[in-house]
C-alpha cells in the first residue's frame, strides 16, 4: 500500500511539471523594440509654424515731421490774417502777422509785389542773431548787404535767413522807434499765439515760444529762428 502511494506522488509531480511547462512555451515573449517604441500621443508637432502676419501688432506710426504738420494747416492766411493798406510798409502785403513777443514781423507779398517776388514770405526782426560766415552767399552782392540777420525770406526758389538785412528793419522801425506816418497800420496786424500755425500756399509757419519756424512745402526746406540763434530745417 505504501508502494502504491509512492508511485501515485511520484506519477502527480510529473503531470504538474508538464503542465507548467506547457504554459510558459504557450506565453509570447516581450519584445526589447517593442517597449522601446514611444506611445502616440495627442501633443502638438514640434515644427515651427509661420506666424500669421494678418495677426501681428500693427507698427506705430512715426510722428509726423514738422513738414507733414504744417502741410494740414488750412490755407487761411489771406482770410484770417489779411492786411489792407495804403502805407508803404504795407502796400503790396496780402496778410501779416506778428510773434507774441512781437520780435518778429512777417509778411506775404501779394501778387503785386514790386519789392519781393508775389506770394513770397518777408520777416523782420527787431533782435536777432548774426548770419554764421558759412551761410553767407559767396558774392560781392553779399558783403555788399552785410548779411547781418533779421530777415527771412521764402521764395519760389529759395529759403534763406539774413540775406536783406543791411540796417534797421521794419519792424524796429514800427515797434520800437515808432513813426506814425509809416506804421499806423501795424496794430491791426494780428498776433499769431504761441503753438498755432498760419499758412498761405505753400509756405507754412509755426509760432513757438522757443522762436518762430517757417517752411516751403515744396522744396522741403525750411529756418527756425529766436532772438540768440538760427538754423535750417530739410525734409
Amino acid at each position: 500500500m505504501a508502494i502504491v502511494g509512492v508511485i501515485f506522488g511520484v506519477a502527480f509531480y510529473l503531470l504538474f511539471l508538464r503542465s507548467d511547462n506547457e504554459d510558459n512555451s504557450t506565453s509570447e515573449p516581450t519584445s526589447s523594440e517593442s517597449t522601446a517604441s514611444p506611445e502616440v500621443s495627442d501633443a502638438p508637432s514640434a515644427t515651427p509654424i509661420e506666424p500669421d502676419s494678418s495677426a501681428s501688432a500693427e507698427t506705430p506710426e512715426e510722428p509726423d515731421d514738422i513738414f507733414a504738420q504744417l502741410a494740414k494747416v488750412p490755407d487761411n492766411a489771406i482770410t484770417d490774417y489779411a492786411m489792407t493798406s495804403d502805407t508803404l510798409m504795407f502796400i503790396f502785403v496780402s496778410s501779416a502777422f506778428t510773434t507774441p513777443s512781437k520780435n518778429i514781423l512777417c509778411y506775404f507779398a501779394s501778387a503785386n509785389d514790386v519789392v519781393f517776388e508775389p506770394h513770397s514770405l518777408h520777416c523782420d526782426m527787431a533782435e536777432a542773431p548774426d548770419v554764421r560766415p558759412e551761410d553767407i552767399e559767396d558774392s560781392p552782392q553779399a558783403y555788399d548787404l552785410n548779411f547781418l540777420g533779421g530777415t527771412l525770406d521764402i521764395t519760389s526758389t529759395n529759403v534763406v535767413y539774413g540775406a536783406w538785412r543791411g540796417g534797421p528793419n521794419a519792424l524796429t522801425n514800427c515797434i520800437h522807434a515808432p513813426n506814425p506816418d509809416m506804421c499806423r497800420d501795424l496794430p491791426l496786424v494780428r498776433d499769431l499765439p504761441y503753438g498755432q500755425a498760419i499758412r498761405h500756399g505753400d509756405i507754412a509757419c509755426l509760432s513757438e515760444e522757443s522762436g518762430l519756424t517757417c517752411v516751403s512745402l515744396s522744396q522741403g526746406k525750411g529756418v527756425w529762428v529766436n532772438r540768440a540763434d538760427y538754423g535750417y530745417i530739410f525734409r
